[in-house]
């Protein structure tokens, strides 16, 4: 088996970078790896496998924006409540911006479902 990761651009779809390596290395390894290739002016989309704090505090050291579906059950101590129901958080040493949203999810042949990102991570600041 083999692990590959790239970043590619979502509207041409070229490779900007990519490396490869055992499926025994988790992805989170690899990606400290590709940073270099990141900068001022671009948005970097990601799953939920790296939405690790100490990642998104590495990729925001590059000025590349950076928008991650973070796992639902989450939780996102609050900074400050926003006017369009967001709110700031902090992940790792990094303040974000949480935005909670609705997905549906119909996988072929199976059952649509719904779920929510963040969920019901949102807690007041001072309660963590």
């Amino acid at each position: 088996m083999l692990r590959l990761l790239a970043v590619v651009a979502c509207g041409t779809r070229t490779v900007i970078d990519a490396m490869f390596g055992t499926y025994g290395i988790s992805e989170l390894a690899y990606t400290p790896k590709l940073l270099e290739c990141l900068g001022e002016g671009m948005l970097l989309l990601a799953d939920h496998n790296f939405a690790a704090a100490a990642l998104i505090g590495q990729i925001a050291e590059t000025k590349t924006e950076l928008l991650i579906r973070d796992k639902s059950n989450r939780v996102m101590p609050m900074i400050e409540d926003l006017p369009d129901g967001s709110w700031l958080a902090l992940k790792g040493p990094v303040v974000i911006r949480v935005i909670d949203a609705e997905i549906e999810i119909a996988p072929a042949g199976g059952p649509a479902r719904r779920e929510r990102y963040p969920g019901d991570g949102r807690i007041p600041s001072g309660s963590y």
